[in-house]
């Protein structure tokens, strides 16, 4: 990446990708999430899902067994973004 051919996405967190790809698969919570929800915008901001992605993995602890119950709450629970839909609040 340089100046010339800056970096068109923001760094992606695996873990939480692949929860949220999990968890799209028992329940609603928004749109199916796709790699092209971590394109850098021309307008600056940054993407909903590379919010949500550090507050969930900052809690997350991927040793402990995939439990669909546990994951729901901590999506739930982010702070400043819907959980369900990826919007702000």
């Amino acid at each position: 990446m340089t100046a010339e051919s800056p970096a068109q996405f923001h760094p992606l967190e695996w873990g939480y990708f692949r929860v949220m790809r999990v968890m799209g698969n028992f329940g609603d919570f928004g749109g199916y999430v796709k790699i092209h929800d971590w394109e850098v915008r021309g307008d600056g901001k940054t993407p909903v899902h590379v919010r949500r992605a550090a507050q969930f993995t900052s809690d997350v602890d991927y040793d402990m067994p995939f439990d669909c119950d546990v994951y729901q709450e901590k999506l739930q629970s982010l702070a400043g973004v819907d959980a369900l839909s990826g919007d702000q609040s």
